[in-house]
């Protein structure tokens, strides 16, 4: 244990730990991140506050964070994923008020859903078409097999007429969503063949 001088020691057993922070909040469906933020301590000399995170309400909170500001920025490189917080106020003493009875709960944003994709040959090229989804602003199509890959992305609409094609040649396509933030569904994948 550190040393106390008589004074601190005196003053640190007469203090009470400091009030907790109050409206602990956590964004749901940000791209890539949560945020976290609270009100302050009423407690006047509070000089921080201590972040706690869970990947499960009912696992131990591992510290994630100091910060002497009322909000904390939570960077996740994934989507759809849950953390649960907690966070304490720390004072001039290095006394640190309780942890809350129940976390606050964010989320990341999920990908969007992945399209369903059909694909038709008519003796001349492959028309390839899917569905409509939801937060979707483009969507990418990877075609596969014959003498080369193809990529094409930014696409707005939900079908595209593939001519570039060989004879007796089996072909694979990929499709997937993409949103505002670059987020990309699951691909939806179908084979077809120029026989």
């Amino acid at each position: 244990m550190l040393f106390q001088s008589p004074v601190r020691l005196s003053r640190l057993l007469q203090r009470s730990y400091p009030k907790g922070v109050t409206n602990l909040n956590a964004t749901q469906g940000e791209p890539k991140k949560i945020v976290i933020s609270w009100q302050p301590s009423i407690t006047s000399d509070v000089v921080y506050y201590n972040v706690y995170r869970s990947a499960s309400k009912f696992l131990p909170y591992a510290y994630l964070a100091k910060t002497n500001e009322t909000s904390f920025e939570d960077l996740i490189n994934s989507n759809g994923v849950t953390r649960y917080y907690k966070v304490t106020a720390v004072d001039i003493d290095e006394l640190e008020s309780l942890r809350q009875d129940e976390p606050v709960v964010g989320s990341t944003l999920d990908a969007p859903l992945s399209p369903e994709i059909t694909a038709l040959y008519d003796g001349g090229g492959i028309n390839v078409s899917w569905s409509s989804v939801a937060r979707a602003k483009s969507y990418t199509l990877t075609r596969s097999g014959g003498d080369k890959e193809m990529v094409f992305s930014g696409l707005n609409s939900n079908s595209y007429y593939d001519s570039d094609i060989q004879l007796g040649t089996k072909y694979s396509y990929k499709i997937v969503a993409v949103d505002e933030y670059g987020i990309e569904s699951k691909p939806k994948n179908i084979n077809i063949s120029t026989k």
